[in-house]
C-alpha cells in the first residue's frame, strides 16, 4: 500500500490548490495567505437592526480558487479548507456571543442549476461536517421561488435585485424549532444574499441570530 502511495505521488504529484507549485495542497506562501483571523461584520437591515456575520479568510485570488476547487470540483483538500475555515468562523462567533444558544444551521442554498452541475449542494455537505463537530442540526429550511442568475459577477445592486423575493422557507417549524438559529454561507461578498436569506426566513417568523461564513470581502462591495 506504501508504495502504491509513493508510485501515485510519481504520476501524479501533489500540488497547490490555489498556484499549482509541487509539494503539497497548500503550500506556505498560499498559507500565509489563506489565514484565520476573527473577522466581524453588521449587515444593515430595513428595520435598523444589523445581521452579525463572523468569517475567517480576507477573500482573493488564493480564496477564490479555493473555494471555486471546492464548490465546482469538489477537490478533497479544498473541501477541507472551506470547512477549517467555517469552523473557525463559528467558534470566534460562539466565543464572541457567549450568551446566545445556538439551535440550528441553515445553510444558503445554492441555485439548482449549480446543483445539477456539481452532483451535490455544495453547502449543505459543509455544513454536515460543522453539525456533526458541534452536535447542532441542520435545517436546509431554505429554498428558490423563482430562477435567479449567477451572483459572481453583479454589483451590490444588481445581488439584490437579483435574489430579492427569491427565497423561502419550504417548512413548517414549530416555535420551539424557530429560536437560536445561524445562517452558514462559504463567501460574503455584498452582503445580499445573507439579507435576502434573513428577508425569507422573517416572512416565515423566524429572526436568525446571525451568519458564519468562511471568507469575507473586505471592503464588502
Amino acid at each position: 500500500m506504501q508504495f502504491l502511495r509513493g508510485l501515485n505521488e510519481i504520476v501524479f504529484p501533489t500540488r497547490c490548490i490555489s498556484c499549482s507549485s509541487l509539494g503539497s495542497a497548500l503550500c506556505l506562501s498560499c498559507q500565509s495567505i489563506w489565514s484565520y483571523q476573527p473577522y466581524f461584520q453588521r449587515l444593515a437591515r430595513e428595520s435598523g437592526d444589523k445581521l452579525l456575520v463572523s468569517s475567517s479568510v480576507i477573500y482573493s485570488p488564493t480564496a477564490r480558487r479555493i473555494l471555486l476547487a471546492a464548490k465546482e470540483s469538489n477537490i478533497r483538500a479544498a473541501n477541507k479548507l472551506v470547512i477549517q475555515a467555517l469552523e473557525n468562523s463559528l467558534n470566534e462567533y460562539i466565543l464572541h456571543q457567549p450568551h446566545l444558544s445556538i439551535l440550528g444551521l441553515i445553510p444558503i442554498p445554492s441555485r439548482p442549476e449549480a446543483n445539477r452541475l456539481r452532483g451535490r449542494d455544495f453547502l449543505h455537505v459543509v455544513t454536515e461536517s460543522l453539525s456533526i463537530k458541534h452536535q447542532i442540526p441542520v435545517l436546509p429550511i431554505l429554498g428558490y421561488s423563482r430562477r435567479v442568475k449567477d451572483q459572481s459577477r453583479l454589483n451590490s445592486k444588481e445581488r439584490w435585485n437579483n435574489l430579492v423575493g427569491s427565497l423561502v422557507v419550504r417548512k413548517d417549524m414549530s416555535m420551539q424549532e424557530t429560536k437560536g438559529l445561524l445562517l452558514i454561507d462559504d463567501l460574503v461578498t455584498t452582503g445580499a444574499t445573507l439579507l435576502a436569506a434573513e428577508e425569507a426566513l422573517n416572512q416565515a417568523g423566524i429572526r436568525p441570530l446571525g451568519a458564519v461564513t468562511a471568507c469575507v470581502a473586505q471592503p464588502l462591495r
